[in-house]
């Protein structure tokens, strides 16, 4: 390994724990210059709090794309929980801290239920509702909140039987937002990081290799939750007493806003956001009823003239100048495409076919795509799967890798039944596909791409990954060596720091490959994998296909390509309206006279059908593709 990229993976290695160092160290500073106030310790106290919280929802809203405006629910629910703890039940506060964390996690799996059934403005409403029933609650449930006048007093806290000022209960503050950028930042960098991001990018490619959906949006919502809950906890020690006032709309609005100025889905940009914005509402207490207003007009504004907030207008910036730092190429061993068969996945013994299509059907509002279709697809052999636009064969690979469930019949593999699983299962039975239409993460590089792919190959858990243990460094510098392998195995060595939608179309149709691949798949599901590629690009294409097949990997294509297809496919089926209208080797379909009478007309029905179009092109092609 050369020097350049020893130095790349010691300071990835470093990233986080000089992080926490800075932190430590800034913060401590800020807290130690203001101290002297109790006015502008309180103000240090809030940037704090509002940095814990918005690095929360950065997690949730910035990175896996999960929009919340009801966060200062969850921060009512830790401060109400410390108060009621506190005053009523006389518990040590920082014992507190935990109760309301836990609380809100719970409350976080509970909110996740039905927001994860909606999108976009609808999974805001979700939110809003939330935030708006908690407000409700501890104004019109006096008995157990105190209504409107609140729970007080609420102490400081002790800590070796001395209770701690307001200045260095600030000195513990820092500590949890060190905590918290150290936590949020090793997960944001690890492959739960990239499982957010993914599901942020493309739900269906998500699923496709593996990761579970909706169990990543929960997990987002979750840990967003816990991070809001512990910042209202210890709100509550700041501010004395708990009341409705501070938890509304405006304040979830608020925590967005941060969000969004500092910089969505980077690690340091909540940091920025909650800073900018605490001293500014200070500024703006004056004027508390145009406060939303104002935030509005911030918010369009930093829209405007920085799109990506403060952290991402800046490194792209420097990127502009050659000084963002940028993805270390290093050399790598070469990718071993020794798959063996079946991928190292035990499967039932025999010789017996990999996969099994049977009498498998699909409709969509009484149009059958696909009508009674079997076939079956051997081990280590590449099959193609052809005919015209409208016959069914995306819909094929649908009911296949588990995108659509079949109205009747059955997939197995190796024996197994595959029918009606959700995507993710299928995908972790060795199932791997590309899409007809690019499905790439385009916002990632080619290399989180490929490591996104790797996700099924990795093993860290979430504890491991926040916390960012030496197995995490070590798997993840192993994941990342394999990932650039496997982009010099398919030609894309020197795009690996490229964002995907950057790439070419050729560069991008082997990405997604290489992605699939990724997961050493027992079986290879291609959709049109050669659309939009020159010649140039479809010999290298299928250069690659013969490769994999040859080290045992299964492969089934879709292709309007004909010389491919035939220069390829070990077996052809050719699908006509959903049925199967004849299958073979490439010579006994070019041959075939079902396939003959079908598309190009009979002696006694000269004229071909006319809504082939341009497909009757290319079945002719699979008549003449050798002469």
């Amino acid at each position: 390994m050369s020097a350049m990229a020893r130095g790349g993976v010691v300071a990835r290695r470093l990233q986080e724990p000089l992080g926490l160092v800075a932190v430590l160290a800034v913060g401590s500073s800020v807290v130690w210059w203001y101290g002297l106030s109790a006015y502008n310790s309180r103000i240090v106290a809030v940037m704090g709090l509002s940095i814990v919280v918005a690095a929360g929802l950065n997690l949730l809203t910035g990175v896996a794309g999960q929009l919340s405006l009801g966060h200062a629910g969850f921060y009512a629910v830790g401060a109400y929980t410390t108060a009621m703890l506190v005053v009523d039940h006389d518990w040590p506060l920082l014992a507190t801290v935990p109760v309301a964390a836990v609380l809100c996690a719970a409350l976080g799996l509970l909110l996740a239920a039905p927001a994860l059934r909606v999108q976009g403005p609808y999974l805001a409403m979700v939110t809003i509702a939330f935030g708006l029933i908690v407000h409700d609650i501890a104004v019109e449930f006096p008995d157990v909140t105190n209504g409107p006048a609140g729970l007080f007093p609420i102490a400081l806290p002790r800590i070796a039987g001395r209770e701690l000022t307001l200045e260095e209960l600030n000195y513990l503050i820092v500590a949890v937002v060190a905590l918290t950028m150290y936590t949020t930042s090793s997960l944001i960098r690890s492959r739960w990081g990239r499982t957010l991001r993914a599901v942020h990018g493309n739900e269906l490619a998500a699923g496709s290799l593996g990761i579970p959906v909706v169990r990543v949006k929960r997990l987002a919502f979750v840990i967003s939750a816990v991070y809001a809950g512990v910042a209202g906890s210890l709100f509550a020690a700041v501010n004395g007493f708990v009341n409705p006032d501070p938890f509304t709309l405006e304040l979830s609005i608020l925590f967005l806003v941060m969000v969004i100025i500092g910089g969505a889905g980077s690690v340091w940009g909540p940091v920025f956001g909650a800073v900018a914005l605490t001293l500014l509402d200070r500024r703006l207490s004056s004027l508390a009823d145009y406060r939303l207003l104002v935030y509005g007009g911030l918010l369009l504004l930093a829209l405007y003239v920085v799109p990506d907030g403060i952290v991402g207008t800046v490194r792209g910036r420097l990127r502009r100048f050659g000084r963002a730092p940028s993805t270390a190429v290093a050399a790598v061993e070469p990718w071993d495409p020794d798959l063996g068969p079946d991928a190292a996945r035990p499967t039932p013994a025999g010789d017996g076919p990999l996969l099994e299509a049977r009498h498998l059907s699909k409709s969509f509002a009484g149009l059958r795509a696909v009508d009674d279709v079997s076939f079956a697809v051997e081990r280590g052999r590449i099959h193609a799967i052809v005919g015209p636009n409208g016959a069914g064969k995306t819909t094929l690979l649908n009911l296949i890798s588990g995108v659509e469930r079949p109205t009747t019949g059955d997939v197995l593999l190796a024996g197994a039944p595959l029918a009606g699983r959700p995507t993710h299962e299928i995908a972790r039975e060795g199932v791997a596909r590309t899409f007809q239409n690019l499905a790439l993460f385009a916002d990632l590089t080619a290399l989180d791409n490929v490591l996104i792919g790797l996700h099924l190959r990795a093993g860290a858990s979430v504890p491991q990954a926040l916390a960012r243990t030496p197995a995490v460094y070590r798997e993840e510098q192993a994941l990342r060596d394999e990932a650039l392998a496997l982009l010099a195995f398919v030609g894309l060595a020197g795009d690996a720091g490229t964002r995907a939608g950057d790439l070419p179309q050729g560069h991008q149709r082997l990405l997604e490959i290489a992605r699939a691949v990724a997961s050493r798949p027992r079986l290879l599901l291609l959709d049109e994998p050669a659309a939009g590629l020159n010649h140039t690009e479809i010999d290298a294409l299928g250069a690659l296909v013969s490769r994999l097949r040859d080290a045992g990997m299964t492969v089934l294509f879709i292709e309007h390509h004909m010389d491919l297809v035939m220069r390829l496919s070990d077996r052809v089926t050719v699908l006509d309206y959903g049925r199967v209208l004849a299958e073979g080797t490439p010579a006994e379909v070019q041959s075939d006279a079902a396939v003959v009478e079908a598309y190009l007309g009979t002696a006694a029905s000269p004229t071909p059908r006319p809504e082939r179009g341009a497909a009757e092109h290319q079945t002719k092609e699979i008549i003449d593709a050798h002469g």
